[in-house]
């Protein structure tokens, strides 16, 4: 649908677009490579030996003071999709950020996501300059829950450095440290 703000999709019109720009390089993927754990096992018997080892990464505990700290530096960006603005949780008191912390720390444990954590929209942005046309043209927007976001930056940054461990010497010219 075109109006003068420019070009919107229904979610159907998308789902064809991706099923027309992926579809030819996912065609057949289902019977030559069977169920997930069938997927799984023929990419480790291709690529396990290419793969780094390493030391499995150490986490510090999670705390809440730490979920505080992300929270009071988050950008005044858009809602989540729990309808909770980045601002709003600078306000919450480091009480708050102790029971998130129990709670993150138990679902890091093995302890089930609550299922408002398990769900994100995507809004297509189409980059500047291109034709609607393909799905290489869109910038994927994501948006989660604002709580999932601090939780999510404050572990990225943990683990920002063991990440580098395995990342290939050939490949460190790419990587701006």
């Amino acid at each position: 649908i075109r109006d003068q703000a420019g070009i919107h999709y229904t979610p159907e019109a998308l789902d064809q677009l991706y099923d027309t720009f992926w579809g030819p390089v996912f065609a057949g993927a289902e019977t030559r490579y069977g169920d997930a754990d069938a997927r799984a096992q023929l990419f480790f018997e291709m690529y396990e030996p290419h793969l780094p080892a390493g030391d499995e990464a150490a986490l510090p505990p999670l705390t809440g003071a730490a979920l505080y700290r992300v929270a009071r530096r988050q950008k005044a960006v858009a809602a989540g999709l729990d309808s909770v603005y980045p601002d709003e949780v600078k306000r919450y008191p480091v009480e708050f950020w102790n029971a998130a912390a129990r709670i993150f720390g138990a679902i890091e444990e093995g302890a089930q996501w609550p299922d408002a954590m398990l769900h994100a929209k995507a809004a297509f942005l189409l980059k500047d300059g291109e034709a609607p046309d393909a799905m290489s043209s869109f910038r994927v927007l994501l948006i989660t829950p604002v709580l999932y976001r601090v939780w999510a930056k404050l572990r990225s940054a943990q683990l920002s450095e063991w990440t580098l461990t395995w990342v290939a010497d050939d490949l460190l010219s790419l990587i701006h440290i």
